[in-house]
């Protein structure tokens, strides 16, 4: 996948996002963790990570796991990846909490980690 469509929306944030699925496909890496998800429609200035976290785990049989302590992101950031539901996980939860305890719940080893909370 190419996130080349998004170079103009998401500006600085472009060149970094590219790099890093880049090297993520490079090395055969297929699972994104995020903490922090996309809370609003269009907002490139914040990134939009989770559709495009989303759309690249499903282009290249990954997965997911987006991790926020709000309802209401979690609830926006769904509703903006209908289309790659079944390749996300949507957590509810702290996320210093939920990293914590991720190997109780998931047997995989990250590849991608992407901070973007607080």
């Amino acid at each position: 996948m190419s996130i080349r469509k998004y170079s103009e929306k998401l500006g600085l944030r472009y060149p970094t996002m590219n790099r890093a699925l880049e090297l993520l496909e490079q090395r055969g890496g297929k699972y994104i963790v995020e903490t922090g998800c996309t809370r609003m429609a269009e907002d490139f200035g914040a990134g939009m990570s989770t559709p495009i976290f989303g759309e690249w785990a499903k282009e290249h049989g990954g997965s997911l796991v987006t991790v926020d302590n709000n309802a209401r992101h979690l609830g926006v950031a769904k509703s903006l990846t209908l289309d790659y539901a079944d390749c996300i996980d949507y957590q509810l939860a702290d996320s210093v909490t939920f990293l914590s305890h991720f190997g109780e719940f998931y047997e995989f080893k990250i590849d991608l980690f992407y901070a973007d909370s607080f």
